[in-house]
C-alpha cells in the first residue's frame, strides 16, 4: 500500500512511440511557475474548454492551491519533458478532487495542443486513476462542454458513460471497480482538454 509520503514522490519515466522522453510525476509546491506557463501555452480554445470560459492570469492563491494538493481527497500529477538545455516543462496536467463522501471524484485533464495524439492524455488519466484508487475513490466524474467532441470521444473510448447534460455541459462517469488498468487502450489518440475548471 502506498502512503501519502509515497504519493507525493510518485514518478514514472516512459518513452512515447514518437521517441519523446516523458515523466509522469506528482505535482510539487515549487511547480507553480511551470503550471502557470502550461496554462498560458494552451490555445484560447483549449483554455475555454478546460475552464468553461476564458481565464486570465492566475492569482498566487490559485497557484498555491493547485500546486499543493494533500494527495488524499485532492491529488494532481503532471507530464513533463526537458528541452535541449534540460529545463523542465509541463506538457500535460491532471487532478482529481473527491466529493465529501470520498466515493466519487471530479477530475480535470489538459494536454498542450502541439503534444496531443501522442498518448499523454491516456497516461495522465491512467496514473491519476491509480492515485484515486489508493484514496478509495470508486468512480471518476468529468464535466465536458458538449462542443468538445474530442474530449467526449476520448473519455467514451475509455468506458465513461453519460450521466446527463445540463445547458452546454455533458456529465460523464466511470467506475473504477474493474481497476485503473481498464482505462488503458491499445492506441490512444485524440487527447483534448477535459474536465471541470481547476479552481480553489
Amino acid at each position: 500500500m502506498l502512503f501519502v509520503g509515497d504519493l507525493r514522490h510518485y514518478r514514472v519515466e516512459t518513452t512515447l512511440d514518437s521517441g519523446m522522453r516523458l515523466s509522469i510525476r506528482a505535482i510539487q509546491p515549487d511547480d507553480k511557475e511551470l503550471l502557470a506557463e502550461h496554462f498560458e501555452r494552451l490555445s484560447p480554445g483549449s483554455q475555454y474548454q478546460l475552464f468553461f470560459g476564458f481565464h486570465g492570469e492566475f492569482t498566487r492563491q490559485e497557484l498555491e492551491y493547485m500546486a499543493n494538493p494533500n494527495f488524499l481527497e485532492h491529488a494532481a500529477i503532471v507530464a513533463t519533458v526537458c528541452d535541449s538545455e534540460m529545463d523542465e516543462h509541463i506538457v500535460g496536467a491532471s487532478r482529481y478532487v473527491a466529493l465529501p463522501d470520498g466515493q466519487y471524484a471530479e477530475f480535470a485533464l489538459s494536454v498542450l495542443d502541439q503534444h496531443r495524439r501522442k498518448g499523454i492524455g491516456s497516461l495522465l488519466l491512467l496514473h491519476l486513476a491509480r492515485l484515486a484508487e489508493h484514496w478509495g475513490v470508486k468512480e471518476l466524474h468529468a464535466d465536458v462542454l458538449t462542443s468538445n467532441r474530442n474530449a467526449l470521444s476520448f473519455l467514451g473510448r475509455r468506458g465513461f458513460r453519460s450521466i446527463g447534460t445540463s445547458a452546454s455541459v455533458h456529465g460523464l462517469s466511470r467506475s473504477l471497480a474493474s481497476g485503473s488498468s481498464a482505462l488503458a487502450v491499445a492506441r490512444p489518440v485524440g487527447e483534448n482538454a477535459a474536465g471541470p475548471a481547476e479552481k480553489p
